[in-house]
């Protein structure tokens, strides 16, 4: 959208019209392979990595120092003023940090403002605190702002393992200078509610049971005796009930005995005639929607097949991409590497509902959800796009019988 009003490329007009403008010196969008000034090097797992350049660069691109940082949190705290100059007036300064869509039911109770998360971390006496955190390969970041006691922290790191972290570091920083502006010690943080194990009869833990999304790809929630199970990215964890709708994680070691995770727990709703697993606890909930079989129309059945993506990048390499149809689903069963999240040979079946002959939506209400793919054909081949991304049929998939998905 910067683009298309201003006509020049995106980093261009937010160098002149915001970084020039506050003095961010060292603060840069750079998808190149060498940065213009001086980095800390980026770290994962201990491991030193190549400066890699992001697809996605509005979504987190920005390469900065916390001296900087700090002279952005100034002009958020100054209303948009930086130094005598007035860089964004007032009232629409103050409309990034109001929810956007309050009370959305898919949102299970987040707030979002423009670009600032409103709810997830909270302080006594702090007032609403607002807040962003992310990574880069390599990096990871977090920025919180007080803006009722006009203070401010970011943390910036050059490793990834940052994420576990973050923002605890700039919370209890933050709590810091809170104590030292007001004179007085911060009140104690609000202990985490306990939880107790309740029996829930067997018919209601059976409604729960089914396929859901969990974190982009289809898993299954079974039932295990007077509890729930799932088996997701590669870890087994029982789902513990304490109430009819709630359970409390444990993760099983050796099968000899349980650690509880009592930050978290999974609430079953339905929302708008869809169900979902939703992950409380964290700064963010996260929703996992329950996956449903519903009839695939007759246009994507004949473009069942194995595709090939004519356009990978370091953000995805895709390996292969098998459109099928697995109990009554609409299916796309991925196989893919990232240099830039650390994956490497990824596989999952990714669950897809047809909205109409030529489109179909990513199954989810989450981050990586909800996006469409759109299905053409050129030169009497099928093609189906998403986020960027092109793949072209080249063939059926046999399904180990001797026949085979195909039109």
């Amino acid at each position: 959208m910067i683009e298309e009003k201003d006509g020049a490329p995106f980093a261009a007009v937010i160098e002149r019209d915001l970084l020039r403008p506050l003095g961010m010196r060292r603060s840069f969008f750079e998808r190149a392979a060498r940065p213009p000034v001086p980095t800390a090097k980026p770290h994962r797992k201990g491991n030193e990595l190549a400066f890699v350049g992001l697809r996605d660069e509005p979504a987190g691109g920005l390469f900065s120092s916390v001296t900087d940082m700090a002279r952005f949190i100034g002009f958020v705290l100054a209303e948009g003023r930086a130094g005598d100059r007035q860089l964004i007036r007032a009232d629409r300064l103050q409309s990034m940090f109001e929810p956007q869509f309050d009370g959305l039911p898919l949102d299970f109770g987040h707030q979002m403002g423009l670009g600032w998360m409103l709810a997830g971390l909270d302080m006594p006496d702090a007032g609403r605190l607002s807040w962003h955190d992310g990574g880069y390969p390599g990096y990871f970041g977090a920025l919180i702002v007080a803006r009722t006691h006009k203070l401010g922290v970011i943390v910036l790191a050059n490793s990834e393992d940052a994420r576990k972290f973050a923002n605890q570091v700039a919370m209890k920083a933050l709590g810091l200078a809170l104590e030292a502006k007001r004179g007085v010690p911060a009140p104690p943080r609000p202990e985490r509610p306990s939880f107790k194990q309740v029996e829930v009869p067997p018919e209601r833990l059976n409604d729960y049971v089914g396929r859901y999304v969990i974190f982009g790809t289809m898993n299954r929630i079974s039932r295990n005796g007077g509890r729930l199970s799932v088996d997701a990215l590669g870890t087994k964890l029982d789902l513990i009930p304490v109430a009819g709708d709630r359970f409390v994680l444990k993760k099983s070691v050796l099968g000899l005995f349980d650690i509880p995770l009592p930050k978290v727990s999974v609430r079953f709703d339905s929302v708008e005639g869809r169900r979902f697993a939703v992950l409380e606890g964290l700064p963010s909930p996260f929703p996992f929607e329950r996956i449903e079989s519903k009839p695939v129309p007759e246009a994507w059945r004949a473009r069942l097949g194995r595709y090939r993506c004519e356009n990978s990048d370091a953000m995805l390499e895709f390996h292969k991409l098998d459109l099928v149809i697995e109990d009554g689903v609409l299916v796309a069963r991925v196989k893919a590497s990232s240099r830039l999240l650390d994956q490497e040979n990824a596989e999952g079946p990714v669950a897809l509902e047809a909205i109409s002959d030529d489109e179909a939506v990513v199954v989810g209400a989450g981050n990586s959800e909800g996006g469409v793919i759109r299905a053409t054909r050129r030169n009497g081949t099928d093609i189906l796009s998403y986020s960027g991304y092109s793949f072209t049929r080249v063939g059926d998939i046999s399904d180990g019988t001797g026949s085979s998905q195909s039109r």
